[in-house]
């Protein structure tokens, strides 16, 4: 090693004496001065080489010319070998500009003899690259102490520079970071005692919400701005505690501004490690205006609260799986709880039958998933009484601020008594409805209103239909009841049907109330009833006048049997008694007919089977009726007795049947039908008086022309007839209704 140092010092030397050393004047060195400076440069080697075993710094010699004379084992990493470096300059490795700047410090070093001493310098070489070096240049003298030239030691910071400079732009990121927080940052450590340190950092925030300085604020401690009542050294001290046990803690305190505003606040502080001290990084919001809002929501929410609580109607709020989060009194009054509260995070399921509470959050699944509100819905319970109870409800989706649906809100009121309001509201609708008797309610113009059933039924025409007219002629009466106030009666004819109608005005209501009564059925009554007075008139007297001239035809009758007797000769009077005689039984016959017509005949009834009395009629019927006439005869039962006179009952026959004959005089079918009926009952006459029970209807029925509605409403009147005159007595059907009626039927 020994050995290598002293080949480079000679080396060395001979590179110096050829370079041919010049002095500041650029004279020639003189041999003497050569010598010095080989000398020194041989002293400087020695040390050069100490240092080069033991830095990295590049170390180098210059003449007064800045010419290299000599250059370190590390300088020749970045300037080759150092025998080839020898009598070069900054020239020639780096770029004009920073090597003009580096020949100016050295030359003034020369000239003022003054060091330069750790100048930080950005090396620019020529290959485009740069590194950063800090450097201490000193003059190099001789023996005598004159200046020879100059020594340098640079050391390559660009790692450091480089970190520096990342170090810095982190900083500065921090900075930003640390000053853009919208909320108060501190940094401060931990005291031996456990309680928060001073700042050690503070953002701009922090000085305008405190009111004080950054330099203010470095002087101060979390503590400093507590109020001074309360143990908030002892909290301060509790949270630093928890702070190492849990590296982080949140909570609320009090924080006391410049202008001693008490502003409360939410502090979260993180532990940290930083150069192996503990540090608080501390996050301080104010929190006024987020208690300001709390204060006034839970305001809000008692005024909800009350305001709910004291509403008649069930209300309550749901979150998505028709858990209650809210409900109101009345809602757990349904639900049988004694507070509000009780129902929070229950569901239906918890208080209603299972049936009826699944139909409830079915309807609750729908709204949540549709979002559209179901509106006025109207469901039937059974309430825990087990009285029927009726709701009206309201479900609507419960949106979030994003219009996300989280809930239903839901809304019922009682309609129970309602919707027995209605019901008996109904009835009394169906009161009029169900009524058998016409109910009608016109305007006083006589416009119909409305009609029930019954008045649309006895009063179908179209003149009294709804929404028409009263029919012209009731209109006097009508007007006459509405100017006065008073109530009057008409009649109101349609089609076979006679209504009277009860006129009732209701001026404060303004409109007339018209009350009917079926009258159609009296006024027959009546009308049959005048009728038979008329008959039963008739009957009387026909009675009287058949007595009084049957006993005058028995007399003419019997002197006739006298005078025919007496006579033993036939002679020519003979044949004019014969004549009278005849015209006498006549005569009788007629008075037979008068009697049976007036009831008054003398019957002889017994129990008789009807089916064979009509038989028997048959043979007769055929001869009288004719050959283009067939008869029918059809029994409906087999057991048809009656009890009647076999005599008048085969009268009764034969009067229909020739009756018949006369209404078909080109022939025809005549059929007597034999069947059982109950009386009075379908099938009966009204005319006859029936006592009730089982009679046996016999119907004869032809295929003849009939008879028209005025014919048939003299049908049983005596003396009344169709036929041409000399043809009948006027009395067959007169005498089958007194026949009928003397035999019970």
């Amino acid at each position: 090693m020994k050995e290598q140092i002293e080949t480079r010092i000679t080396k060395l030397i001979e590179s110096v004496r050829k370079a041919a050393p010049k002095d500041s004047s650029g004279t020639p060195l003189s041999d003497d001065a050569l010598e010095r400076l080989v000398d020194a440069v041989e002293v400087v080697l020695l040390l050069v080489n100490a240092l080069e075993e033991n830095t990295p710094d590049k170390i180098y010699f210059k003449d007064l010319q800045g010419r290299f004379i000599c250059v370190s084992k590390s300088y020749s990493m970045a300037l080759g070998d150092p025998g080839e470096a020898v009598g070069k300059t900054d020239f020639d490795i780096f770029t004009a500009e920073h090597a003009q700047r580096l020949f100016e410090d050295e030359q003034q070093i020369i000239r003022t003899g003054e060091p330069i001493v750790n100048k930080v310098e950005k090396e620019a070489w020529l290959d485009g690259s740069t590194t950063w070096a800090v450097t201490t240049k000193m003059p190099v003298r001789d023996k005598r102490g004159a200046i020879v030239g100059t020594f340098g030691i640079s050391r390559d910071i660009t790692k450091l520079t480089h970190a520096q400079e990342a170090l810095k732009k982190s900083e500065e990121r921090y900075r930003i970071l640390f000053n853009h927080i919208n909320d108060v940052a501190f940094v401060h450590g931990i005291t031996p005692e456990g309680l928060p340190g001073r700042y050690t950092e503070v953002n701009d925030v922090a000085s305008e919400q405190t009111g004080y300085s950054r330099e203010e604020l470095l002087r101060m401690s979390p503590l400093d701005f507590r109020p001074p009542e309360g143990a908030w050294r002892e909290v301060e001290q509790e949270m630093m505690a928890r702070l190492k046990a849990e590296k982080h803690a949140a909570w609320e305190s009090i924080h006391v501004s410049k202008a001693g505003q008490k502003i409360p606040v939410e502090i979260r502080s993180q532990l940290l490690e930083v150069g192996g001290e503990p540090t608080v990084l501390t996050i301080m919001r104010d929190v006024s205006d987020l208690k300001q809002l709390e204060e006034n929501l839970e305001r809000e929410k008692s005024l909800l609260l009350t305001l709910i609580n004291n509403l008649p109607d069930y209300v309550s709020v749901k979150d998505t799986e028709s858990r209650v989060l809210i409900a109101n009194t009345a809602n757990a009054r349904v639900m049988g709880l004694e507070a509000p509260q009780d129902a929070i995070g229950k569901t239906d399921l918890d208080f209603f039958p299972r049936e009826e509470a699944a139909r409830y959050l079915a309807d609750e699944r729908i709204v949540m998933e549709t979002g559209a509100p179901l509106i006025n819905k109207e469901e039937e319970s059974i309430d825990r009484e087990g009285h029927k109870r009726w709701t009206l409800t309201t479900k609507v989706p419960l949106r979030n601020s994003q219009g996300r649906v989280v809930g239903v809100v839901c809304t019922g009121r009682d309609i129970t008594e309602r919707k027995q309001a209605e019901e008996r509201i109904h009835d009394l609708a169906r009161l009029s409805e169900e009524n058998p008797n016409p109910v009608m309610r016109v305007s006083p113009d006589g416009s119909i209103l409305y009609q029930n059933r019954s008045s649309l039924s006895l009063l179908s025409s179209r003149a009294w239909a709804q929404g028409g007219r009263v029919p012209s002629e009731h209109m006097p009466e009508l007007l006459k009841a509405w100017a006065t106030g008073e109530t009057r009666k008409i009649e109101a004819s349609d089609n076979e049907n006679v209504v009277e109608l009860t006129i009732a005005p209701v001026p404060s209501r303004g409109y007339i109330n018209l009350y009917g009564r079926d009258i159609t059925q009296e006024k027959s009554l009546a009308a049959k009833f005048l009728q038979a007075q008329k008959m039963e008139a008739v009957g009387r007297l026909a009675g009287g006048v058949a007595h009084d001239f049957n006993n005058i035809l028995q007399a003419i009758v019997g002197f006739s049997e006298m005078i025919l007797a007496k006579s033993g000769e036939k002679l020519e009077v003979d044949k004019y008694v014969n004549i009278i005689k005849g015209s006498a039984l006549r005569a009788a016959s007629l008075t037979q007919h008068l009697l049976a017509f007036s009831r008054k005949q003398m019957l002889a009834p017994k129990v008789v089977d009807a089916d064979l009395l009509i038989e028997e009629s048959l043979e007769m019927l055929n001869r009288v009726l004719g050959e283009n006439i067939s008869i029918t005869h059809e029994s409906e039962a087999k057991d048809n007795h009656v009890r009647v006179d076999p005599g008048q009952f085969g009268q009764v026959i034969t009067n229909l049947a020739v009756n018949a004959r006369d209404a078909m005089p080109h022939g025809g079918k005549l059929r007597i039908n034999v069947s059982r009926k109950e009386a009075p009952g379908e099938g009966s006459v009204p005319s006859f008086e029936m006592l009730p029970g089982e009679y046996v209807l016999i119907q004869v029925s032809d295929t003849g022309t009939g008879m028209d509605q005025e014919t048939l409403s003299h049908l049983f009147e005596p003396f009344f007839t169709t036929k041409a005159l000399g043809r009948g007595t006027c009395l067959g059907l007169s005498i089958v209704s007194g026949v009928v009626r003397q035999s019970g039927g």
